[in-house]
């Protein structure tokens, strides 16, 4: 979907900015949403065979 996209925006408008302008949007957009994510390793406790 994001080449269609690409491809209609510039058939549009003629040129690739409003692309990279929604690109870099959902780029911040994502590193924003997962800054919060603390990543730790799962505590496994032993079990009896």
């Amino acid at each position: 979907m994001g080449v269609w996209l690409g491809g209609m925006i510039y058939d549009k408008t003629g040129s690739y900015d409003q692309v990279w302008f929604i690109t870099i949007a959902l780029s911040a957009f994502a590193t924003l949403i997962n800054l919060p994510v603390r990543e730790a390793a799962i505590a496994r406790v032993p079990q009896a065979a």
